[in-house]
C-alpha cells in the first residue's frame, strides 16, 4: 500500500512539474486531437483561451488542416526520426487577430490516445524585417545612381540595375569580384 502511495504521489510531482514546465514555455504549445479538438494548451497561447478546450484547433489555426498535411509530407521525405521544416501559418489570438506564427507539428500521445503536439512560434518580428527588406531592396533598385555592397574585403556582394547599366556588366560577372575590376579597362 505506501509503494502504491509513494508511485502515485511521485505520477502526481511529475505531472505537475510537467505542466510547470510547458506552462514556462514561451512559445504557443497545443495537444490536438486526430480529430481537430484542443485537448490541451499551455498559457502563453492565452490566458483567456481556457474555452478552447474540446473546440476545434481551426478556431486558432483555421489553415490547421492544409498545414498537418504538408508537415507530414515533408517529414516522410526527411531522413527517418528527421523533422519537418515549421510552416507559416496565421494564428488567431483571443482578440481574433491574425498573428504570422511557424506552426511545428509532432506526433505524441494524450492520455493514452493519439494526439498532434503543435507548437506556433510568432514570427511577427521576422515578419516585418522581411517587409522592411523587401521595401529597401525595391528602392535600391529603383533608384538612378549606382549602389555597390561590399564585404569587409572588397568583394561585392550586390550591384544595383543603375550599376549594370552604366558599366555594362552584369550582376553574374561582378559578384565576389573587387570594385577594382572597374579600372581593368577589359569591359
Amino acid at each position: 500500500l505506501i509503494a502504491s502511495v509513494r508511485a502515485e504521489t511521485q505520477c502526481r510531482t511529475i505531472s505537475e512539474n510537467l505542466g510547470h514546465m510547458l506552462d514556462a514555455f514561451g512559445d504557443r504549445m497545443f495537444i490536438v486531437g486526430l480529430d481537430g479538438t484542443v485537448l490541451y494548451h499551455n498559457r502563453a497561447a492565452g490566458e483567456r483561451q481556457a474555452n478552447l478546450v474540446g473546440k476545434k484547433f481551426t478556431h486558432v489555426v483555421p489553415d490547421y488542416p492544409r498545414l498537418r498535411r504538408e508537415m507530414f509530407a515533408s517529414q516522410r521525405e526527411t531522413a527517418p526520426g528527421g523533422r519537418a521544416i515549421p510552416l507559416p501559418a496565421n494564428l488567431v489570438d483571443e482578440t481574433r487577430a491574425n498573428q504570422p506564427v511557424d506552426v511545428q507539428v509532432d506526433v505524441g500521445t494524450w492520455d493514452g490516445e493519439p494526439a498532434d503536439i503543435v507548437l506556433c512560434r510568432d514570427i511577427s518580428d521576422r515578419v516585418s524585417m522581411e517587409q522592411e527588406n523587401l521595401r529597401l531592396v525595391t528602392a535600391i533598385n529603383q533608384v538612378a545612381e549606382v549602389i555597390v555592397i561590399t564585404d569587409a574585403d572588397g568583394a561585392i556582394l550586390y550591384v544595383n540595375p543603375a550599376f549594370v547599366k552604366l558599366t555594362g556588366y552584369s550582376r553574374r560577372e561582378v559578384l565576389g569580384q573587387n570594385p577594382r575590376l572597374l579600372k581593368s579597362g577589359e569591359h
